[in-house]
């Protein structure tokens, strides 16, 4: 279930207050952390800072927050395209490309039709440049494993969600790309 708004102007870019909530859930040895985090219940945060592709300007932060059973997904942008764009998950987080081209194609480990768990959906950019997407999913996790977000792309394509299949994931304009990690350099001791 996915969510979108319009951002205000005044939309301050989530980040390090989100982060330093799991000091402790994350390390040099973190999968056996993450381990003891949701054993404990405690939360598991990835972050994305998404930055423009493909001539766009954006900027943007992506916030997966793991608890009881499913992710929450939080995405802002700022100085987008208006409109409507797809918010996906792919394979690979290397958004080194001015193109975002080595990101691989859609996040589908469960090979679902559809394109799987890495479509996030679409979030809306109003003309001032602005747009923020809420969804949630209990087919991904923050924790390590096979239906894990860590070390992939969050990538925003220039088409909405219902556009973009496994197969046309490479063909899509990507606007923007951003690698999902846990941050480990933000958390205290």
């Amino acid at each position: 279930m996915a969510r979108s708004r319009r951002a205000g102007s005044g939309a301050v870019l989530l980040g390090v207050s989100c982060v330093l909530a799991i000091a402790g859930c994350a390390g040099g040895k973190e999968s056996r952390k993450q381990a003891q985090c949701v054993a404990t219940g405690q939360r598991l945060i990835a972050t994305a800072n998404v930055v423009g592709k493909s001539g766009s300007g954006l900027l943007g932060n992506a916030v997966f927050e793991q608890r009881d059973g499913r992710v929450q997904v939080h995405v802002q942008l700022q100085q987008a395209p208006p409109g409507k764009h797809a918010v996906v998950v792919h394979d690979s987080g290397d958004c080194a490309g001015a193109r975002a081209e080595n990101t691989g194609a859609v996040f589908n480990p469960t090979l679902a039709p559809a394109g799987g768990p890495g479509r996030i959906g679409d979030i809306e950019v109003g003309a001032d440049g602005n747009g923020e997407l809420e969804a949630q999913s209990e087919l991904l996790t923050v924790q390590a494993g096979p239906l894990s977000v860590l070390y992939r792309a969050l990538v925003i394509h220039a088409p909405p969600a219902e556009q973009i299949t496994d197969a046309s994931s490479t063909r899509a304009t990507r606007i923007g790309c951003g690698a999902i990690t846990m941050r480990p350099e933000l958390l205290a001791p």
